[in-house]
């Protein structure tokens, strides 16, 4: 990692940003939007494999490539960040360990992860899953969610199933979409 600045970089906005949003997550309304936002990663994970495998979309210019990478990067450390933050549930040591697990995975494991995504598609929808697991599960300890649906018995583990569900149906059905498209339905 010392000679990869990149990789010091990626380190670094993981810190920032996960500090950051574990400082606010007892905000009003947030843990909904990080529930919303959480589960936008999760489809957009599975749009995109299913649109790559399609179309392969190349960049017309070294700056132009190199800021897909900043965004790409920039937007996986948010989506890291808020799972991180998801699932320690506001315990400091639970953010820790997950950083301490999740970035050497994503710096020194990302070709590992790759290649196991390109060969066993079923990884990347287990992961989408378990985002939608854990979207489900913050929107569901937000203080006016679970104030009104809170009776329901083991709302939390229904809101995590949910979660997980709806994020697969949502990438099925955006799947069979591009079949249909591309004349394969």
């Amino acid at each position: 990692m010392g000679r990869d600045p990149g990789a010091g970089a990626a380190v670094g906005l993981r810190i920032a940003l996960t500090g950051f949003v574990t400082q606010v997550m007892n905000a009003p309304w947030l843990k909904f939007a990080g529930g919303l936002l959480l589960f936008w990663v999760a489809l957009k994970l599975l749009i995109e494999q299913e649109e790559e495998e399609r179309h392969v979309g190349e960049a017309h210019s070294l700056w132009r490539a190199v800021w897909i990478i900043v965004v790409a990067d920039a937007v996986m450390s948010l989506d890291n960040v808020i799972a991180v933050a998801a699932a320690a549930k506001g315990s400091f040591a639970l953010v820790v360990f997950g950083l301490i697990v999740s970035i050497p995975l994503v710096v020194a494991g990302s070709r590992f992860v790759m290649w196991l995504m390109d060969r066993f598609p079923v990884v990347v929808w287990a992961g989408a899953a378990l985002l939608g697991s854990l979207a489900g599960g913050m929107i569901a300890h937000e203080a006016f969610v679970a104030e009104r649906l809170g009776w329901i018995p083991h709302f939390d583990l229904v809101a995590q199933a949910v979660g997980a569900a709806l994020v697969v149906i949502v990438g099925w059905l955006w799947d069979r979409r591009l079949d249909v498209r591309a004349g394969n339905g």
